[in-house]
């Protein structure tokens, strides 16, 4: 996906990007054992009992069903391994949305509207704590759930 839009965005796009893939590996890395375990033990337990979850939520997005997303997707995490869904979800989103502020607020926007694409995982785009909806909190219009 990320190597699609990159491909249909200008030349002269600036990208960058949020984390690195080591940052990224660290923080599941980093989480205690138990939290890992019981992601894992989830996760398995969800291609067991639900082998066509990533095309409901496939379906789901286009459809544009936050509702499904979030029932579905990030609901059975926060239940599971709340510590998990608040380092994975809720600490990123937090993260990101103060770097995407940056962006925003960047040098040379005064006086003109600022326009970013930002491409993240589904699970960060609903819910309480989303990036929409933190960006909305903070005073700035989002197209999107």
């Amino acid at each position: 996906m990320e190597e699609q839009l990159s491909l249909l965005a200008p030349a002269t796009a600036r990208r960058q990007a949020f984390e690195t893939a080591p940052q990224q590996i660290a923080i599941l890395a980093n989480q205690r054992v138990r939290d890992q375990v019981a992601s894992l033990i989830q996760t398995l337990k969800e291609m067991e009992d639900k082998p066509d979850a990533f095309a409901g939520l496939q379906t789901a997005w286009v459809a544009g069903d936050v509702g499904w997303i979030e029932r579905e997707a990030l609901t059975p995490m926060r239940q599971e391994s709340p510590r998990l869904y608040e380092t994975l979800v809720v600490q990123r989103n937090r993260r990101w949305v103060a770097q995407i502020e940056r962006l925003l607020k960047g040098e040379g926007s005064e006086g003109r509207e600022r326009r970013i694409v930002v491409v993240v995982g589904v699970g960060h785009l609903v819910g309480p704590e989303s990036v929409p909806l933190l960006l909305k909190r903070r005073g700035f219009t989002v197209e999107g759930p």
